[in-house]
């Protein structure tokens, strides 16, 4: 068949050599001669055999391929280990027996056809990786809009998978598929032909970028997970979707996390994403007359993330930021909810509102006149003063909140913030008191939080729905 001029994309086919991809004689070369020998010498007498030769198993995928549409180019990889293994293995390559099937092929399907050379031990796999990388890479560059069309059912078992792999992380999803050749037997089981099928083109890269995604969010990295997972263009998978909207929540970013999970149907959303959607994490009654619903909401999302940071990422210069973090706005909270024409928990109207209540405040002799600017101390003296003054549990743990943040974080949360330091783990560790881990559950469980942290039960949900795609 001669090849159709001025198509649009060229498309080549690149297949291992194996030692069944023809027969000579009307059977295939016995593997436990010399393999490599036989066909060597079968090779340089290449057109006296012809007629002895007949194409197995990859000619059933050329005559499908060829009938639907042309093949512009077939590469071949045979094995060459000569230098590189010992002389057992070397007789097994498969070399001339891919300059043998090249040639077939250019008289049978006049399509032009191209060997390269695996040299390495094919049972070192790292060796192989290099081998394949390098000549895809190779492939890529020298036809950047050709279609790539796989077929790994020769060679060795090693080569079959070390092809498809790195096949399926070099190649773009859009631009490349995988096809598989079955031979069919008869009762005896010798081959009487063979049928090619098309399969799945990114198995291997699925199962491998799952696992990653798994290992990241188990640290908390849902942005990194999320670009890994939607890398083939899957930014619509529900999955994807989702990863995006954990890493905003963790971030705070809570309107830009409910957007997306708005637009999605509850029946596909994660069941802890659902608290998002709702706005139901935590347990509001408790604090009706100390905070507005909304403002509660983002205290129990902050300190979700403070807690995730602490108790289970064992991250503990984002656990002093969270959870100062989580003491400002918990102190805008409960100003915004005594004062409500002053609302400090709006970020787009926080400066404005702030110069007013500091007006407000020494106008009415609430704080000292002397006061510069609403600063934490100042607004640490208001709440105590004129909000947390009663002698219940909930003022208490207030109360005791702000004095263990301010004591045992005050001067790190400084350096972080003001001095662009990191602080080792241990000297934070050093400065914490031994109560403070049980302090932060009271505090947690105060607020109604799901015993088990929101994000952990987000990562049992992602694995599970990983493992089932």
């Amino acid at each position: 068949m001669a090849n159709k001029q001025n198509k649009q994309i060229p498309k080549i086919l690149v297949a291992n050599v194996g030692n069944r991809n023809f027969k000579w004689q009307g059977d295939f070369i016995d593997t436990k001669d010399d393999f490599r020998g036989i066909t060597k010498c079968i090779y340089d007498y290449i057109q006296t055999e012809k007629d002895n030769l007949e194409i197995s198993i990859i000619g059933s995928l050329l005559t499908k391929l060829q009938t639907a549409s042309q093949i512009d180019k077939i590469i071949l990889f045979g094995s060459n280990q000569e230098g590189f293994g010992d002389s057992k293995h070397v007789t097994k390559d498969t070399l001339y027996a891919a300059r043998i099937l090249s040639s077939l092929i250019k008289d049978t399907y006049n399509i032009n056809t191209e060997v390269k050379e695996i040299k390495c031990n094919i049972r070192e796999v790292d060796k192989l990786f290099e081998q394949y990388q390098t000549h895809l890479n190779e492939i890529k560059s020298e036809n950047p809009e050709a279609n790539i069309i796989v077929c790994d059912s020769g060679g060795t078992p090693q080569q079959k998978t070390t092809l498809r792999i790195v096949a399926e992380y070099l190649l773009e999803a859009s631009k490349f598929e995988f096809w598989q050749v079955y031979e069919i037997l008869d009762e005896k089981g010798n081959v009487i032909d063979s049928e090619a099928q098309k399969y799945a083109s990114k198995a291997y890269k699925t199962i491998i970028d799952n696992k990653q995604v798994i290992l990241l969010i188990e640290k908390g990295n849902y942005q990194a997970a999320a670009a890994i997972y939607g890398s083939e263009g899957t930014t619509e998978d529900r999955i994807s979707k989702q990863l995006k909207a954990v890493s905003l929540r963790k971030q705070l970013l809570l309107h830009d996390a409910k957007t997306i999970v708005n637009r999605m149907r509850d029946d596909s959303l994660l069941p802890s994403l659902k608290t998002l959607k709702n706005s139901s994490l935590g347990d509001y009654t408790k604090w009706q007359d100390y905070f507005e619903r909304s403002h509660f909401n983002m205290l129990a999302e902050t300190l979700s993330v403070a807690d995730f940071f602490y108790h289970h990422l064992k991250d503990y210069n984002n656990t002093i930021l969270y959870y100062h973090i989580f003491m400002e706005k918990c102190l805008n909270a409960l100003i915004s909810k005594k004062l409500p024409n002053y609302d400090l928990m709006q970020a787009n109207s926080y400066k404005e509102n702030a110069e007013k209540l500091l007006i407000y405040l020494k106008g009415n002799n609430l704080i000292s006149a002397n006061s510069s600017h609403l600063s934490l101390p100042v607004k640490q003296t208001y709440v105590k003063t004129n909000i947390i003054n009663k002698n219940n549990d909930i003022d208490k743990c207030i109360n005791y909140f702000f004095q263990w943040c301010n004591g045992y974080f005050s001067n790190h949360r400084n350096k972080i913030a003001h001095e662009g330091m990191g602080i080792k783990d241990e000297t934070v560790l050093k400065s914490i008191s031994i109560n403070f881990a049980t302090e932060t559950k009271d505090w947690y469980s105060l607020f109604g939080l799901p015993h088990k942290n929101i994000y952990l039960q987000t990562n049992e949900e992602i694995t599970k729905a990983l493992k089932l795609n």
